[in-house]
């Protein structure tokens, strides 16, 4: 159960309320506590999501990979559905929960977890990671990395500290 009530949708102004008639997740219904900021920091998240450079599979991985880091239970429910549909192997999404058979994913995979891993120990990408980043990747696609580990790190921040109800089904 939800740490704090979800706001009765009555009560939004009517753009909001027609918001949560098209993304009535149990997360957007919490987030509208914040109506000023609500409908930026949700552009802000389907630009992440559809505007992303980096293949939707490496940035589910990313996503899931926050999720684990932070206990964020309620996005790691949801992520590995959109991981699977996005071609994530059960190996790297057990990989990015626990390392386990990191060794037999793709590269291209463990250097996701690597780099993810950096942002998050350092609040950015050290020097390594950044160079390793840019090796591997093309510049617009190392930012869309950080901004997506960064977006996911805040949306971590906001499921736990509202305990927000997973849904049985969505």
């Amino acid at each position: 159960m939800a740490h704090i009530d979800y706001p009765p949708a009555e009560s939004l102004p009517p753009p909001l309320q027609e918001m949560l008639r098209t993304k009535g997740s149990n997360v957007f219904r919490m987030l509208m506590h914040s109506p000023r900021i609500a409908p930026g920091l949700l552009a802000f998240a389907e630009a992440v999501k559809r505007e992303n450079s980096l293949p939707a599979d490496l940035a589910e991985l990313a996503i899931l990979r926050v999720g684990y880091t932070c206990r964020a239970t309620y996005q790691t429910s949801r992520h590995e559905r959109y991981g699977r549909l996005a071609g994530l192997s059960g190996a790297a999404i057990e990989a990015a929960r626990s390392n386990k058979g990191i060794s037999s994913i793709r590269s291209i995979e463990r250097t996701v977890i690597f780099l993810t891993d950096d942002i998050l120990a350092n609040d950015g990408l050290s020097s390594e990671g950044r160079e390793q980043a840019l090796r591997t990747f093309e510049t617009g696609q190392v930012s869309d990395l950080v901004l997506t580990v960064g977006l996911y790190k805040c949306v971590c921040y906001f499921l736990r500290s509202f305990g927000i109800d997973i849904e049985t089904s969505f």
